[in-house]
Parts: C-alpha cells; sequence; structure tokens
C-alpha cells in the first residue's frame, strides 16, 4: 500500500460511511492483559532489544501538512516519527510502517482523513495535526472512531469534555514559564522581574506561569505590558518599562555640548588674555582637569567634563601663533616619572625641564544634579597664579535607562516577535538579562541579536546538542537518515511516535489497549527527560538553554 493517501472526496467520504456502523459498536476488548495501572518508568526505548515477542506488523497514521505553505514543518515532524520507527524496527525485527496522510489539499476536512485512517484496522494510532487547522475535527473524529491520536504540537485545552482518544505531548506554556521563573530567581538570583507578552492563549498561560513561578520562588513580577502580534513600534511599552527614549537622550545631550562648547570657548578667550606674547613663541602646559561630585565623590565617566574642558582649552589655544602647546603625553610622562613631593612642586619641575613658559590647570565640581562649577588657573613657571577663574554651568540629567531596576524581562512571544521585542528593550536602554521560550537557539535569530543576549536564557522542548543520552541516541539516527540536523519538529514527532512504540513493546495489540496504555503512563523516559500522562495531558519538564558568546549550550541546572 503507498505511504501517501491522496484519495478524492468521493472515496475518503464512502470511507466515512463504510466505517459508520462501527460507531454503534461497542469498544475493542483486550485480547491482551490491558495497562490499566501505572507502570513502572519505562526504559529509553529503542536502544536494545527487550526480549519481548516481535511487535506485529501494525500501522501509525502521520496527519500533516506535506506540501504547500506549510509542508516544511509536517515533513519535519513526519521524519522524526520516521526516525523513531525505523530505530524500533531494527531492534525488534518488525515491519511497523507509517502511513502518511497530507492534510494540504483543499477541500479535504481532517474528519474525513481520520475516516481514512480509522477504516484501516491495522492503524494502532495516529500523530497530528501540525497546526490548529481543523482541530475539533480531529478530536470529534478521534473520538468517534475511537483511534488514539497524539498531537505534538498543537495547543488545546485538556478538560474537553467527552474527549478520551486524542492526546497532546507539547509542554505547557505555563509549565514553561513558571520553570523559566525558578532559574531566573533560583540559579540566577534575579528577583525584580518584567513580562512582555500579547493576548494569545500562548503568550498569556507561559505569563501567567512564569509570574505565580516568580512569586513562589521569591520573586516578584514588577511590571507587565501587552503588546500586538507582530507590532513593530513598541515605544509606550518600553517606556512603562521603565525605558528611556534615545531620540529624546540624543536632543538633550546635543544642547548640552553646544552649552559646554560656549564656556569652553569663555575658558580659552580668558587663559589667551592672560598669556603674553614674547619675542618667540610661549611655550603652555595643559593639564587635565579633576572631577569631584558632592562631599569629594568621583564622578562617572559620562559627566567628566574636566576631560572635555582640557582638550578645549588645548586645541584653542594652539590655535594662537604664538603659543606653542606642549604634548600632554611628555607633562603626564615626566610627572609619573618623578619623584614625590608636592602636586604644584612637581607641576613646576615639569615646566623647568620642558621649558614652558605657562601651564593651565583646572577643577570641575558637582554642585548638584545638574549643575556644575569649573574653575581655570593659569601658574607662570616660578609659580605665581597670574589669572584664576571661575563659571558656573549647567547641564541636562539624563534619563537612565531600567529606572525600574528590572533585573530580567520575561518574553513570552514567538521568535519572530522577539528578535524585534529585544531590539527594543537594548534600543531604550533596558539592557538586563533576558528571557524567553521557543526557538532563540534559531541561527538566524542569533545573528540577528546576538549581541544582545549574552546571558539569556530559554526554555525548549528539545535540543539537537542536548548530552542526554535518549538525545544523543535520536539526533545520531536523524543525521544518518536525513543528513542534517534535527530541528524541534523532528524532536517532536519522534517522541510522538515514540510513545505509541513503546505501547506496542509492552504488548498492546488493539486501539482501546493503546489508549488505557497511555492514559496510565508514568514515568515514561522522552528526548525531553520524564513523561507522566496526568491532568489529561502528558506532563513533561522543559529544558533550560542559554546563550554565552553566540553559542547556545544546555544549563545544567
Amino acid at each position: 500500500m503507498p505511504k501517501k493517501n491522496n484519495y478524492i472526496n468521493l472515496l475518503l467520504a464512502a470511507l466515512l460511511c463504510a466505517v459508520m456502523p462501527v460507531l454503534a459498536q461497542e469498544p475493542e476488548k483486550e485480547t491482551t492483559t490491558p495497562v490499566t495501572a501505572s507502570p513502572a518508568p519505562f526504559r529509553a526505548p529503542f536502544t536494545e532489544k527487550s526480549g519481548l515477542p516481535a511487535a506485529p506488523s501494525q500501522k501509525l497514521a502521520f496527519f500533516g501538512p506535506l506540501s504547500g505553505e506549510n509542508g516544511e514543518l509536517g515533513e519535519k515532524l513526519k521524519r522524526g516519527a520516521a526516525a523513531a520507527i525505523k530505530a524500533f524496527n531494527d531492534a525488534h525485527g518488525s515491519d511497523i510502517t507509517l502511513l502518511e496522510y497530507d492534510t494540504s489539499p483543499t477541500g479535504v476536512s481532517s474528519g474525513v482523513l481520520l475516516a481514512a485512517a480509522a477504516i484501516d484496522s491495522n492503524v494502532i494510532a495516529g500523530i497530528g495535526p501540525v497546526t490548529a487547522d481543523g482541530l475539533t475535527e480531529y478530536i470529534s473524529g478521534a473520538n468517534t472512531f475511537r483511534l488514539p491520536v497524539i498531537s505534538p504540537t498543537v495547543l488545546f485545552q485538556e478538560d474537553i469534555p467527552g474527549n478520551r482518544y486524542f492526546f497532546r505531548n507539547n509542554l505547557a506554556p505555563e509549565d514553561e514559564g513558571r520553570r523559566l521563573a525558578f532559574y531566573a530567581v533560583k540559579k540566577l538570583g534575579k528577583k525584580k522581574l518584567a513580562v512582555i507578552r500579547n493576548d494569545t492563549v500562548f503568550s498569556s498561560r507561559a505569563a501567567a506561569g512564569f509570574t505565580a513561578g516568580a512569586l513562589e520562588a521569591g520573586g516578584s513580577v514588577e511590571k507587565e505590558v501587552l503588546t500586538v502580534p507582530g507590532q513593530y513600534d513598541l515605544k509606550e511599552q518600553m517606556l512603562a518599562l521603565g525605558g528611556v527614549d534615545p531620540h529624546v537622550v540624543k536632543d538633550l545631550t546635543d544642547t548640552d555640548k553646544l552649552n559646554l562648547d560656549a564656556v569652553a570657548a569663555r575658558f580659552v578667550a580668558h587663559v589667551r588674555a592672560f598669556i603674553p606674547a614674547g619675542k618667540g613663541a610661549t611655550k603652555v602646559i595643559v593639564l587635565n582637569f579633576t572631577n569631584t561630585g558632592t562631599g569629594g565623590a568621583e564622578l562617572r565617566e559620562e559627566v567628566d567634563h574636566g576631560a572635555f574642558f582640557a582638550k578645549k582649552l588645548s586645541f584653542g589655544l594652539a590655535k594662537a601663533k604664538d603659543i606653542e602647546m606642549i604634548e600632554m603625553t611628555k607633562v603626564y610622562a615626566f610627572l609619573k616619572a618623578a619623584a614625590g613631593g608636592s602636586a604644584e612642586g612637581k607641576l613646576l619641575a615639569a615646566c623647568a625641564e620642558l621649558q614652558a613658559d605657562f601651564a593651565v590647570t583646572g577643577s570641575v565640581s558637582l554642585l548638584a544634579p545638574g549643575s556644575f562649577k569649573a574653575e581655570v588657573k593659569v601658574i607662570n613657571s616660578s609659580g605665581e597664579t597670574v589669572s584664576e577663574i571661575s563659571f558656573p554651568f549647567l547641564v541636562s540629567v539624563v534619563p537612565q535607562g531600567n529606572r525600574f531596576g528590572i533585573d530580567a524581562f520575561y518574553v513570552s512571544q514567538d521568535t519572530a516577535d522577539s528578535d524585534n521585542i529585544v531590539s527594543h528593550l537594548a534600543f531604550f536602554g533596558l539592557k538586563s538579562v533576558y528571557l524567553g521560550i521557543g526557538k532563540w537557539a534559531d541561527d538566524k535569530f542569533l545573528a540577528q541579536s546576538a549581541s544582545r543576549m549574552e546571558g539569556a536564557a530559554f526554555t525548549t522542548a528539545f535540543f539537537a546538542g542536548s548530552e542526554d543520552p535518549a538525545a544523543v541516541s535520536f539526533a545520531s539516527l536523524y543525521r544518518s537518515m536525513y543528513f542534517e540536523e534535527p530541528e524541534e519538529l523532528a524532536g517532536f514527532g519522534y517522541e510522538a511516535a515514540g510513545l505509541i512504540l513503546s505501547g506496542l513493546e509492552q504488548g498492546v495489540i488493539t486501539r482501546e489497549g493503546m489508549t488505557n496504555f497511555l492514559v496510565s503512563l508514568n514515568g515514561y523516559s522522552g528526548l525531553n527527560g520524564s513523561i507522566t500522562f496526568s491532568g489529561g495531558r502528558f506532563v513533561k519538564s522543559p529544558r533550560i538553554l542559554t546563550i554565552r558568546r553566540g553559542t547556545v549550550s544546555e544549563s545544567t541546572e
């Protein structure tokens, strides 16, 4: 039987009608011992033969797009499932096959595709869908035909009334958020947190889990902002998080530069007036001004106006034809090598050594935020003060980014929006640890955002670079089959198929038996660690990846 079942609608409808009488029958009776209680944790499947009888020649059905816009997504998921089946067949000498039902063609409903699979009594279970298109029909069809179906990717409500046969095996967004919150608070020591989310179900649930997890771990979410999927301009959100508009900062600094230039010009004119012209060029030394804050504290580099004034004085005086400026490097080399003594004594010694006629020095003092006083002093080679003058001046108090002191920002959105959000965070001065979900390990995303993402951490369901034995085994098999690195979707397909195949390994031979097996699963060793069925879904813990120097690695926490 060909693997691709491209049935025309008429034939599919006929198949649907053919199985309708089955609906009135009682559920199939298990011919082997049903798995009704939680079994002991299963070993990782497919690593070696179990010694059990070879599994029968059953079939798995795959429902997903294999062509069209989402064809690549479906293909990756299907390849992962095919890899699991190959490993199982090789280990057990069985002949399990994968039937492919392409959900891309228009006019073919998901219910009809499920009917086509259900009519084949050898189909033990299904995998899919990849997207939420037709989800209601899949859930209804799985329960109508009593065909267990595992969706590795679609997010849906666990407590659907009457649902027994449709399963979800992806990470719950609230689990991802909670796990990352604990990591941020406990491992990284980040307690003041902020959340950027949109109003999609996934983002909202991840944000809720993160907020609850932060509180439970001993931290708190101080700020939360809402964006719209695809939104480009996030200025309003960034300001609400405590960011500063860079355009405002530029306007302020440009205005300050003009004001400081005017003060420096007054200094140059004043000093020039007190340096008499001689027969030859007058040699002058200019030293860097000292900078002191209130109470004598050292000023930050961004308010080091003393260096600015010293540089302007040197340039301004050098323009006069009758003044020769002595290079500052020579002055500081002499002062550094000079023996002990007062600063003034060393300065006079420098003047004598370098044959300078005058020395210009000064200081800048912070009086209050934005208010300064600059003083300049001209000393002759005899140590006499020729002139001394001071000017008060004002500069803008430039607002600093992250004024709320947020330790880490959680971006509970997909990669496309995350890149723009992270860019905005950095642009608005909100430079802190960034936390996220999904595909931050994507090469394209890292290439665009590597400089901003240092120290970032995010959750994922599968990491091809993991050192976990199950992940290493799968990645090696996948590379040998398809000559490429497995992506997250391939891991999803492999794990979903693995759950079903593990049931066959345990002796399950009917759909009802497979359903019983899945709902009683406890401690299955999946690609992402232990998997247990609880609360209407498979529960598993997300992995945490970190970014250091542009390289993604798995956290050992």
